[in-house]
């Protein structure tokens, strides 16, 4: 089942002085325009600006909102918002328009940090006791250096774990989309979007059972009410009990722009599985 709401939001249009009628014969221009007419319209950089200011305010306007409803099996229900706009359409001809994709996950690993109990890690910071071990990869180039290739951890005395997902940056190379922000007097805002991360685990059944919930593998961010995404590099803490030695994790990241009218949200999700050792 799927329920979209046709209203657009005039809000975006009043803050910048822009009727409703002006916005829809604008729309309607655009729309009956070839795209090759548009592409070689000879506009100076002011003038151009200007009609990518206005393209993006009446397509931020002009988005709306839908959800999709599904039953499994005739008892889970799962939905699923989304918004419907014309950026993917006219992101080909004006630059300031961009078409928000997927997260790229490059790389999934854990960061074993020497020094016990701590609670945040900066891989900027790290030392050569600290060490990257990558559980996935699908581009190594992304990979921060230096970097250990391997599907097991050694659980040891003195050492925090840090779980670790592709952030969209590395080095100088950054691959996360741009967010767009309309200022009524700045005009045109452009920033890059941020990424989330929300991490899963399932033990084995039969290594998990009798082992007390406090002993498993865990994440301080699972316990807090509310929260259901983190940084990219979060704390984690391996299982105390040496019965735990294959672990399937699931990491899905997200992606997040502030500012930019019912931006819709990108998503990609990655399975790995890991084998401790103590």
């Amino acid at each position: 089942v799927m329920h979209a709401n046709s209203q657009i939001d005039t809000s975006v249009l009043d803050s910048l002085g822009i009727s409703r009628t002006d916005a829809l014969t604008m729309l309607d221009s655009l729309i009956a325009m070839p795209l090759n007419r548009f592409a070689g319209l000879p506009l100076d950089s002011t003038s151009r600006e200007q009609l990518s200011f206005y393209a993006l305010a009446l397509m931020q306007a002009f988005t709306i909102e839908a959800r999709i409803i599904a039953l499994v099996n005739g008892i889970y229900e799962i939905r699923s918002e989304l918004s419907i706009r014309y950026n993917r359409h006219w992101g080909e001809l004006i630059e300031a328009v961009h078409v928000n994709h997927n997260p790229r996950i490059g790389w999934v690993g854990i960061y074993k940090v020497k020094g016990e109990d701590l609670v945040a890690f900066d891989p900027a910071r790290r030392t050569d006791a600290d060490t990257l071990i990558c559980l996935h990869t699908t581009d190594s180039s992304s990979m921060p250096r230096p970097v250990v290739y391997a599907e097991t951890v050694y659980v040891q005395d003195g050492y925090s774990y840090f779980t670790a997902v592709d952030s969209g940056i590395t080095g100088a190379y950054d691959s996360r989309d741009t967010v767009t922000y309309l200022h009524p007097y700045k005009g045109i805002h452009q920033q890059p979007e941020v990424y989330y991360a929300q991490w899963f685990c399932r033990h084995e059944p039969k290594e998990a059972a009798g082992v007390p919930p406090e002993r498993l593998l865990a994440f301080p961010s699972a316990n807090v009410v509310g929260m259901v995404m983190g940084p990219p590099v979060e704390r984690m803490y391996p299982p105390t009990d040496r019965r735990i030695v294959h672990v399937t994790l699931w990491v899905q990241v997200f992606d997040f722009g502030l500012g930019e009218h019912l931006r819709p949200w990108g998503s990609a999700l990655r399975e790995f599985g890991i084998v401790f050792r103590y």
